[in-house]
C-alpha cells in the first residue's frame, strides 16, 4: 500500500473512531426498519428448524 492511501486510511479510522466516541458528528446517517420475517419467508416452504433444508449433507 502507497503512503497517500495508507494516509487516508489512517485518517478514516481515526474519523470512525471520533464518530463512535461522539467527538464527531457523522457526516450521514441512515434508518434501517427491521425486517418482516414472517413475510419474507412465507410460501418459501422454509421454517426456522430447517433453514438449510436445500443442502444435503
Amino acid at each position: 500500500m502507497n503512503e497517500h492511501d495508507f494516509a487516508r486510511l489512517a485518517a478514516s479510522v481515526k474519523q470512525a473512531g471520533e464518530i463512535t466516541r461522539g467527538t464527531l458528528k457523522p457526516g450521514r446517517t441512515m434508518q434501517v426498519d427491521p425486517a418482516d420475517i414472517r413475510s419474507n419467508t412465507k410460501g418459501h416452504d422454509k421454517s426456522q428448524q430447517e433453514p438449510f433444508g436445500e443442502i444435503e449433507t
